[in-house]
């Protein structure tokens, strides 16, 4: 697996990032990619713009995004501006048998059980599944709790 990592500054210059980048994967024989979005405003407007430049580039990537407190860019904490600072992580799977599937649940205090149950439930039915990413906020969920119930991934 190898990693790439792309600022935002506009949807043309991330478009043409990620363009050279499909097709370095294209020449490499790479797998599946996975993309993580990352936003330390609440900005929708700018976010949907890294949303659009991705898949005009990669109509079929896979992502996933979130809101932070902050960015980390190059080993650096990414100092806040007027507008979002949006960074973009793929991660590139160089086995071309390696799957990713992206899968969302809604998660509250209220939901926690039945999507732990629901995320159970997805990966005995993908025997395929060697391991589990998951973004949630600590407010909206019992984590202690969530952990404990989700330890009984195989």
């Amino acid at each position: 697996m190898y990693q790439f990592q792309f600022e935002y500054d506009d949807e043309a210059s991330l478009r043409e990032k990620l363009e050279n980048l499909r097709s370095t994967m294209q020449a490499r024989g790479a797998g599946e990619a996975l993309f993580h979005i990352y936003i330390d405003q609440c900005e929708p407007e700018q976010a949907h713009g890294a949303v659009c430049a991705l898949k005009a580039a990669i109509p079929d990537a896979r992502y996933i995004g979130a809101s932070t407190s902050g960015n980390i860019s190059d080993g650096k904490l990414v100092l806040p501006r007027e507008r979002a600072n949006i960074t973009v992580l793929c991660d590139v799977f160089e086995d071309p048998d390696t799957r990713v599937e992206v899968l969302q649940f809604p998660l509250s205090y209220e939901t926690q059980d039945a999507a732990v149950g629901a995320l159970l439930n997805a990966i005995h039915e993908r025997p395929w599944v060697n391991a589990v990413e998951m973004l949630t906020t600590v407010i909206d969920v019992n984590i202690p709790e969530f952990c404990e119930k989700a330890s009984e991934l195989p």
